[in-house]
Order: structure tokens, then C-alpha cells, then sequence
């Protein structure tokens, strides 16, 4: 047999006492009042607890309160009015039904926004990203895991503080200046936010910010950001950029002459060198057919058999031709060609220029007189 909890125990008390002034009411005005005042309000007190503590069993309650009443009044020769008291039972079993059906609707409903809801704060507990939400007043009212992770901090010791706490002091002016710039559009994408973390780190996050508004569509009810860190990108980019820059000084301070041609034939990239050499600017030079500007007519046949060994063979070349200056100099070159291929689409060089299945080709020279 199940046993009875505290709180069911104190609510079949209550709706025995509410029975048991309904009974006795009925009583006092069946057989000693012989009235037929209105009194039966009372009873959708316990008919409607009733209904909604145990649902459909409850319907038992408006039952037995339709039954007791039109008993009584059959008891009761002096109480004409048996029709009256039939209707008035209907509507006690109609009503503890309603209550019943109406009750069970809103618990559907709940359950459903509890869903929901479980179901949202999954999404954002277990997001990769780190997910901040603040309100009006610029203070934290939630944070998922992966912000926890990322700044040390916990939930507990961020929400009810200013979002100033992630700012150092550096950077509280201009990141407070973006943050606050949503408040005066619907959204910002790709805002870069540096978060300082527990441990005095510095975090640099790339942040979608979108305010969430009230029922109106005007007032902003909370602000929620999504951040990924990009700290560890942005260090891999500058130190690209520093080795780019460093091999881009080496081609260009090199004494050798130093071209780069794509699978078309045309120039790509030249060295000051070079440049100097023959007498042209880059602009003269970029995108336009490296045999017809700064090969001898005599030389193109040679030089372009070679072009097709470099891109077919794909080996290095050695070969001497000469080059054409700008005021019809010509000048005697060694080459040491060496082609650059593309590996599943990934470009190894930044100013490599050329589409198909073969590269750039690279020819590095000592001028010979």
C-alpha cells in the first residue's frame, strides 16, 4: 500500500472539513430552515481543490456533493424544488470537469515551456562558444560553461556584476563603447572583445552581439553575446604576417635577381634586383607575358621549352638566356628555376597567382656580364 506524504495528508483534511461544512450546511437548510436560498456556492470550493489536487479523480467530489443534494432534497417533503437541485448537481460535475480539463491544458503547457526551456539552456550550457548575457544595466545575468572555462571565472561570481570586470583597465573604455553600441541597433556581428580572466590573462574574443526586447519590439529585456576565442588565431596570423614580411625582405634585398611567373607566363612578382637592372617599376612589369617584356625575341623558344619541363617534369632547371632591358640592353643570366605546386587546393606561398594544377615558377639569378 503506497503511503501517504505529509502534503496529501493535509489535503485530504482540508477537503474533508470543506465536506463536512457543505453536509452540515445542507442539512441546516434542508430540514431546519426549510429554505432553498442560495447556498450551494459554497460547494465549488472543494469541488474546484478537489479537481485540481487530483484531476480527474476529483471529479468524484462534485459527484458526490450533485448526489447529497438531490438526496436531501427527496428526504424533504417540504422542499418542492427537486429540478433546481438537479441542475445545480450537473453544474458541480460540470465544473469539476472544466477545472479538471482546464488544469490539465495548463500543465501541458508548462511542462512544455519547462522543455523548452531545458532545451535551451542545454544549447547554451553545452556551446562551444562562450555565451554572456547581460541586462540593461550592463550587468551579467548568465554565463555558460565554455565562458567559465575560458575566463576561470564561475556563474556565481559573475552574475549581478558589471560586465566591466572582464575589461582591464586599458581596454574598459573602448570595449564598454562597443558593448553599449548594441544597445542602439539590433545586433553586431564580428566585434572583437578582449576579456581579461581570472588569472590576469588577456583573452581576445571575436563576439556576435543581439539584444533580446520585450513584448513591445522597443525595450531591451537583455543583451546576449556569442564569443570564440581567437587568441591563439590571431597569434598564428601575426607570426605569418612576421614571416611573410621576413621572406618578402629577403627576396627583395637580395643582390640576385628574383622573378616569379605563373602557369600563363606572366610576372607575378620581381625583386628591386631585377627591377633596377632592366630599368623597370613593378606596375610595368605585374600581370604582363614575361617573355614578350624581358626576353629577346631570339631567346622566347628556348625559355619557353624550359617552362614546359619545369610544369611536366616538375624538377628543377638550370639555364643561361639573356633578358632585355627597358632601353634594349641585353644581359647574359644564369636561372635556377624550381616550380611551386599546389597540394589539395592549400597555397604555400601568399603572393602565388594561378589557377589549374600547377604553380608558380621561381627563377632566382646571378647577372653575368
Amino acid at each position: 500500500m503506497k503511503k501517504l506524504d505529509d502534503h496529501s495528508i493535509f489535503k485530504m483534511i482540508i477537503l474533508g472539513l470543506m465536506l463536512s461544512i457543505c453536509t452540515l450546511t445542507t442539512y441546516y437548510f434542508h430540514f431546519i430552515l426549510k429554505s432553498e436560498v442560495i447556498f450551494t456556492h459554497l460547494f465549488y470550493i472543494p469541488i474546484i481543490l478537489a479537481s485540481l489536487w487530483w484531476s480527474r479523480k476529483g471529479a468524484v467530489v462534485g459527484l458526490f456533493l450533485a448526489l447529497m443534494l438531490v438526496i436531501s432534497n427527496l428526504m424533504n417533503p417540504d422542499m418542492p424544488y427537486i429540478w433546481s437541485n438537479v441542475v445545480r448537481g450537473i453544474m458541480f460535475v460540470f465544473v469539476g470537469r472544466l477545472v479538471d480539463a482546464l488544469h490539465l491544458r495548463n500543465l501541458i503547457l508548462i511542462d512544455s515551456l519547462n522543455r523548452s526551456q531545458e532545451y535551451q539552456n542545454k544549447l547554451i550550457n553545452h556551446s562551444n562558444a562562450s555565451i554572456i548575457v547581460w541586462d540593461p544595466d550592463i550587468k551579467i545575468t548568465r554565463v555558460n560553461k565554455a565562458f567559465e572555462h575560458i575566463t576561470g571565472y564561475t556563474a556565481d561570481e559573475v552574475n549581478g556584476k558589471e560586465i566591466c570586470i572582464l575589461f582591464s583597465k586599458a581596454t574598459q573604455k573602448e570595449s564598454l563603447k562597443k558593448i553599449e553600441g548594441t544597445l542602439n541597433s539590433e545586433y553586431m556581428e564580428a566585434v572583437e572583445i578582449p576579456f581579461t580572466c581570472k588569472d590576469g590573462a588577456t583573452r581576445l574574443m571575436l563576439c556576435n552581439l543581439a539584444n533580446v526586447y520585450e513584448e513591445d519590439g522597443t525595450t531591451v529585456l537583455s543583451t546576449i553575446a556569442q564569443c570564440i576565442d581567437i587568441t591563439e588565431r590571431r597569434r598564428a596570423v601575426e607570426a605569418l604576417r612576421k614571416e611573410k614580411e621576413f621572406s618578402e625582405n629577403l627576396v627583395q634585398t637580395s643582390p640576385t635577381f628574383f622573378v616569379a611567373i605563373n602557369s600563363e607566363g606572366k610576372t607575378i612578382m620581381m625583386n628591386n634586383a631585377m627591377l633596377q637592372a632592366l630599368g623597370y617599376t613593378l606596375e610595368e612589369v605585374v600581370d604582363k607575358d614575361y617573355l614578350a617584356t624581358v626576353v629577346p625575341e631570339s631567346n622566347r623558344p628556348m625559355l619557353s621549352k624550359v617552362f614546359d619541363e619545369i610544369i611536366s617534369l616538375r624538377k628543377p632547371t638550370l639555364n643561361e638566356n639573356l633578358v632585355l632591358t627597358k632601353d634594349g640592353r641585353e644581359i647574359l643570366v644564369e636561372w635556377h628555376g624550381r616550380p611551386v605546386f599546389i597540394v589539395k587546393n592549400i597555397i604555400f606561398l601568399t603572393y602565388f597567382l594561378c589557377t589549374g594544377n600547377f604553380q608558380s615558377i621561381f627563377l632566382q639569378s646571378s647577372a653575368l656580364k
